[in-house]
């Protein structure tokens, strides 16, 4: 095997898949290294907004579980839900495994090379330095990008898991009798107030259902309880079934997501979305971004991370720092969440399926004048 490549990505998932696929393509030698075998469990509530598609170079159907078409928004607190439905998807529900898997081989299609199973022990400028079994050898590269989540070696090695967030959540994968299955079978649900500034979900999938609890304040609550919770809430009375926790980093607080020669993107820079905390498409966008400012800088290092911080900005940062906001005033003011819902809520819920569906975004529900103005009148009247 050649040990020379011009870019090794550490980390099979979306990510790391999605920049793989678009440097091979562009004829770059191209490496990923993954401690793990695929198809591999992955914790995650699997749904991949409407809006993710357009960062999907290929059709991705033959992995797709389920579509939704329905989303419905609730606030328990207030006693107010909303049910927005739409003729295309709004969500499409995969399992990790086999959508992870799907796109790896997408990128081995095109040249990239996939190392299973090792495990990056140290990383030096231009080299990293592996484990298989027993077996100790080095690879190098001009560029490495991270994309190993939030709490894998490059984000150690950078020490980026400080400037970041992380959201504790938790799930399970759930068998139901068909009329159970049946209720749920073809809406996404979000439920506000079962936790005081999180929410509980619902992801039908083919033959099952992916629930889960998540807080943004790490400690305060038990989520083991909350879960029982929402299950009795929900009617499910179901017992059999494995918790999966996991954490979902969100927005750092920085301006930079390049370190020497590592590139983080997806969990391992924190790109989640603050609202939604989905990950998957924010992470193969910045997978693409990352690739394009590889293939424009050539070997110029310092020009690739000036550029890769640039398309940041404008493709994806922003957006994120409205949703930051959007998501402080939802989550950290329970108040004023209530309010929404309660004199705006079917508004609210049917913006916020917009931008799910790539038809808006938040910088434009936040910024034009018209939502202002429609927002204290409505408060106001």
């Amino acid at each position: 095997m050649n040990k020379e490549f011009d870019v090794i990505i550490v980390g099979a998932g979306p990510g790391g898949s999605s920049s793989a696929y678009h440097l091979a393509r562009a004829g770059l030698k191209v490496a990923i290294v993954d401690k793990s075998n695929f198809p591999r469990y992955k914790s995650c509530g699997g749904g991949i907004i409407a809006r993710s598609n357009k960062y999907i170079p290929y059709d991705y159907s033959e992995v797709v579980q389920n579509y939704s078409c329905e989303a419905l928004l609730a606030d328990l607190t207030v006693n107010k839900e909303f049910l927005i439905e739409k003729e295309a998807p709004i969500v499409s529900m995969v399992m990790r495994d086999e959508f992870d898997h799907f796109m790896l081989k997408k990128a081995i299609e095109v040249g990239v090379v996939f190392l299973p199973e090792h495990k990056v022990t140290s990383i030096a400028k231009n080299e990293i330095s592996l484990r298989e079994g027993k077996n100790d050898f080095k690879l190098s590269a001009i560029y490495i990008i991270g994309a190993d989540g939030a709490f894998g070696i490059t984000t150690r090695v950078t020490e980026h898991y400080k400037l970041v967030t992380q959201i504790p959540a938790l799930e399970i994968e759930l068998k139901v009798s068909a009329e159970v299955f049946a209720k749920f079978s073809k809406t996404t649900r979000f439920d506000f107030g079962i936790v005081e500034n999180g929410y509980g979900w619902v992801f039908p999938k083919r033959e099952h259902l992916s629930i889960g609890v998540l807080s943004f304040t790490p400690n305060k609550f038990n989520l083991n309880a909350l879960l029982d919770d929402y299950l009795k809430l929900l009617g499910i009375n179901e017992n059999n079934y494995k918790r999966h926790g996991f954490k979902i980093p969100i927005l750092p607080q920085t301006n930079n997501f390049v370190y020497d020669n590592i590139f983080l993107i997806g969990d391992a820079a924190g790109f989640a979305d603050p609202i939604t905390l989905e990950g998957i498409g924010t992470s193969i966008l910045s997978g693409k971004i990352a690739a394009d400012a590889i293939i424009f800088a050539e070997h110029d290092v310092t020009v690739a991370k000036e550029r890769y911080n640039a398309l940041l900005e404008t493709q994806l940062l922003k957006e994120l720092r409205y949703a930051s906001f959007l998501a402080r005033m939802i989550y950290n003011y329970p108040r004023i969440r209530k309010l929404l819902f309660s004199h705006l809520g079917e508004v609210l819920c049917r913006q916020m399926t917009e931008i799910i569906i790539g038809n808006q975004t938040y910088s434009s529900l936040l910024t034009k004048p018209g939502n202002y103005l429609r927002l204290i009148k409505r408060l106001i009247y």
